[in-house]
């Protein structure tokens, strides 16, 4: 049996409207491919294409045409993250997506180093293959700017000939969340659990403590994060100041009441707590995480007892 595999979304949001870009493939064709030390392997084929072929169409648009493939009483639309997607998953994929879509810009920020995306058009025409309208693309305006382009070879390519608009992503890219800033709003830059403390044109530091966090508008941020010589920032994203939790950092002092021994939280395994001697070592939280975690360890392991204690600055 043959069937589609969704692999990825990433819709763009334009002045023309949305563009629905997946990463998919068939589960009866492989490629090969290679791990970063050399080994080759084959996997489940995959690339990003356009859903019905439809650039820059407007919410309602889109979602009729998800409409239509509904109210069938075959209802495996495609497989994606394993498990098979009927008529109500397909209508919640589209409706989240549409909430998510991003634009150019915002897609490039939250990616580096990409500077721009891949363009093109397949297209056949009399049993011949060839790409039209191949650029990279780094602005919502030079996006709008290639869906005209799309949308005028279209008309006037002949009535048999197939045509498939390509956006071409990245795998395993970062997805920008929907949200609006200010170009004077608060934010600060954040990569994983640590927050950007300073920068310079030959450098970059970083630390755990949101109390050492550098306040930028949204702006400046930007800036950074488009300055491809400021190292460290790959993978950085932007968030709102005004979220930040400036309580001063703790840590989680487990004892073991059988022996009463006393330790800091360091992580957790599936069944057990690594706990090191060492506060240097230990994870610190904020009070209200420190307060959650506590919360849901006390119940599991009752021979154990669990103190917030200040964090070493």
């Amino acid at each position: 049996m043959s069937y589609e595999i969704l692999y990825d979304t990433q819709f763009i949001r334009s002045k023309s409207g949305i563009t629905p870009a997946i990463l998919s493939g068939s589960n009866n064709c492989t490629e090969v491919n290679w791990t970063l030390s050399g080994r080759r392997y084959e996997r489940g084929e995959r690339s990003w294409w356009v859903l019905f072929n439809r650039v820059g169409v407007s919410e309602d648009d889109f979602m009729a045409n998800i409409q239509k493939m509904t109210g069938s009483p075959y209802q495996q639309h495609w497989k994606s993250r394993g498990k098979w997607v009927d008529d109500a998953g397909l209508v919640r994929w589209a409706k989240c997506a549409i909430r998510r879509a991003a634009t150019i810009e915002a897609i490039l920020l939250d990616n580096r180093p990409h500077s721009s995306i891949q363009c093109y058009v397949s297209v056949w025409e009399n049993n011949e293959h060839r790409t039209a309208l191949n650029t990279y693309i780094s602005s919502t305006e030079a996006f709008d700017e290639w869906v005209q382009n799309v949308e005028q070879l279209r008309a006037n390519l002949p009535e048999k000939s197939s045509f498939y608009p390509i956006v071409n992503l990245w795998e395993g890219m970062n997805h920008p969340e929907a949200r609006n800033f200010a170009p004077d709003e608060k934010v600060i830059l954040k990569h994983k659990n640590s927050f950007l403390q300073e920068y310079s044109a030959v450098h970059s530091s970083w630390s755990t403590n949101a109390k050492d966090a550098m306040i930028l508008t949204y702006e400046q941020a930007v800036t950074i994060l488009r300055n491809p010589s400021i190292p460290g920032m790959n993978g950085a994203k932007v968030h709102r100041a005004s979220a930040l939790d400036f309580s001063p950092a703790v840590y989680i002092k487990v004892t073991d009441l059988r022996t009463g021994s006393a330790n800091y939280y360091r992580s957790a395994k599936r069944y057990s707590i690594v706990t090191t001697p060492f506060p240097k070592l230990a994870k610190r939280f904020s009070p209200k995480n420190a307060q959650q975690a506590v919360k849901r360890m006390q119940p599991k392991y009752q021979k154990l007892s669990f103190e917030i204690v200040p964090a070493e600055e």
